[in-house]
């Protein structure tokens, strides 16, 4: 049998319908440069509607007393199946009209972390002049796939020209850049009978309104695993020379203190230690060891024998715990990989420059392993 010929007999009016949405469709894509339809391309629908568990007992119940009126020819029963499938179409219009008009944006937090729960904020408006929206959710559709678990931002009103703020609890399980597409509006109101959605852009905030959903860029820094003494001695090895090291105790400006000597006249009054004039009645003055600035390099291998590597993954964790580690005890830290090399520098700054590279950093083929080594300049 020839399914198009069965199609368009008792419907005539579905190809031309059809014809209508996609010759929208080819000039919309023509106008923007795109591939306009070429014949080959299945009709794609703007909305997905999923059958609820009370929907399928719904549809169940409808089935048998249908039949049943069928059967009986009861005209009470025909009047209960006419309002259930009213009930139905009600249902598609009401959930329609909820999702319609909603405009979201999103606002993401500075740093975002492997495996750290995160606050995503909504700014949501209902654009409809006269009717308000209910109970409806916002999910993020990411367009890298796997690596996030979003949960739903829920709306129970929205009225007309309305705006509201929810937050949405979100977790990205994996480091790298991650490109976070629009979001997913889904209602199941009025009667919980259908689950309907629709993708929508969302707008980052403060920004001029997206046309269609445009990719947000978002780089998730490694977790910070905690260093153990015992394991950052072991990784660790000492450059520096007997001479760096005996310089280190000269005296200077710093803050230690390496010796006391006799006051000379001119010298600042500020280094006199008052406690030995009033004991020993004689000036002395306090002198202090010269500081120098303490170095870190953190040397890491990132080899690996296949692309997807738990181990490698802990030991890029492990090397973000010791940077993080030095950073907070005031060294200048610098990071050295097969494919590049950042100079040692201090502050929390340099901490998330080099937190991004271990973030973008893909691995290099090889036996070997990934290692670690931390070497004091």
């Amino acid at each position: 049998m020839n399914i198009r010929l069965v199609t368009s007999a008792p419907f005539p009016w579905l190809n031309a319908i059809t014809g209508i949405i996609y010759g929208k469709k080819a000039a919309k894509a023509g106008a923007q440069g795109e591939t306009p339809y070429d014949g080959k391309r299945r009709l794609r629908l703007s909305r997905s509607i999923a059958v609820t568990r009370e929907g399928k007992w719904f549809i169940g119940v409808l089935f048998l007393v249908g039949v049943a009126a069928i059967n009986t020819g009861n005209n009470l029963l025909y009047l209960i199946v006419a309002a259930m499938l009213s009930f139905i179409i009600i249902s598609g219009v009401l959930s329609e009209s909820a999702m319609n008009g909603i405009k979201v944006q999103r606002q993401l937090p500075g740093r975002i972390f492997k495996g750290r729960p995160i606050r995503i904020r909504y700014k949501i408006k209902n654009n409809k002049k006269h009717l308000p929206s209910y109970s409806f959710s916002i999910t993020e559709l990411p367009l890298t796939s796997p690596g996030l678990k979003a949960d739903p931002a829920y709306v129970l009103k929205l009225k007309a020209r309305g705006e509201t703020v929810k937050t949405a609890q979100c977790v990205f399980e994996r480091r790298g850049m991650f490109a976070l597409g629009g979001v997913r509006i889904s209602t199941r109101f009025p009667f919980g009978l259908f689950l309907k959605g629709k993708k929508g852009p969302a707008e980052a905030a403060g920004a001029r309104p997206l046309h269609g959903v445009e990719p947000l860029q978002v780089v998730v820094y490694p977790a910070i695993k905690p260093v153990l003494s015992a394991h950052l001695k072991a990784i660790s090895r000492n450059v520096c020379s007997s001479d760096r090291e005996l310089m280190a105790l000269a005296k200077g400006g710093g803050t230690q203190l390496r010796s006391m000597r006799d006051y000379v006249s001119g010298e600042d009054a500020r280094f006199i230690y008052w406690k030995s004039a009033a004991k020993r009645q004689k000036l002395l003055v306090k002198e202090f060891e010269k500081e120098t600035e303490r170095k870190v390099m953190v040397l890491f291998d990132n080899y690996s024998a296949k692309d997807e590597d738990p181990a490698f993954e802990e030991i890029v964790d492990e090397a973000a715990g010791v940077i993080n580690h030095f950073i907070e005890r005031g060294f200048s830290v610098g990071l050295k990989t097969l494919t590049g090399e950042a100079s040692p520098a201090p502050g929390s700054a340099q901490l998330y420059t080099l937190l991004k590279i271990l973030a973008l950093m893909t691995p290099v083929k090889g036996s070997q392993g990934a290692r670690l080594q931390v070497v004091y300049l």
